[in-house]
C-alpha cells in the first residue's frame, strides 16, 4: 500500500504491517511483474498497478465508468486530473484498464473523457444536480460515460 494512504487505512480500523509501495516499484511475481504508479487524488494514497507482461493496468478508483467519489477527506480534484494526465504517460504500455468498479474491462479513451470532464467541474463549466449519499447531499456531474460525485 502506499504510504499516503496509511492514515485512511488506520482511521478504517485497518491492522497489521504494511508493506510500502511507491511510484517505479516494481514487484517480480515471477511470471508477473506489476509496476507501481502513484495517482492521488480520488484518494492521497491512489496507485495503479501496470502488469507489464499482460500489458494490463489495473486502476483502482481513479478509472472507471461508474461513480467516482470526489468529496470527503483527502479527495483533490487538481491531484485527480494531474494523475489522470501521468496514467496517459504508461499509456503506450498497456491495451486494458481493469477498475475496481464499473465494467470490465474499460478502454484507454475513458482516461481523456474522465481528465475532461474533470476539468469542466474545476472550470465551473459542467452540470451537476444534487444528489443524496451516505446522509449527505453531494453534487453528481453525470457525464454518460461516468459519474463525478462532489462536495
Amino acid at each position: 500500500m502506499s504510504p499516503n494512504e496509511e492514515e485512511n487505512y488506520r482511521g478504517n480500523k485497518g491492522q497489521g504491517t504494511l508493506i510500502p509501495v511507491r511510484e517505479g516499484d516494481v514487484i517480480d511475481l515471477g511470471e508477473r511483474e506489476l509496476k507501481i504508479i502513484d495517482i492521488p487524488g480520488h484518494t492521497p494514497g491512489s496507485i495503479a498497478i501496470l502488469d507489464i507482461r499482460n500489458r494490463v493496468l489495473i486502476s483502482g478508483d481513479t478509472v472507471q465508468d461508474g461513480k467516482i467519489f470526489m468529496f470527503g477527506k483527502g479527495r483533490d480534484m487538481g491531484q485527480y486530473t494531474d494523475s489522470l494526465k501521468h496514467l496517459d504517460e504508461y499509456a503506450e504500455m498497456y491495451d486494458e484498464i481493469y477498475p475496481m468498479h464499473g465494467s470490465l474491462p474499460v478502454g484507454k479513451d475513458l482516461i481523456a473523457k474522465l481528465l475532461s470532464g474533470a476539468e469542466q467541474i474545476k472550470a465551473g463549466q459542467a452540470q451537476s444536480r444534487d444528489v443524496e449519499l451516505f446522509g449527505r447531499t453531494v453534487k453528481l456531474y453525470d457525464f454518460g460515460y461516468a459519474g463525478v460525485l462532489c462536495e
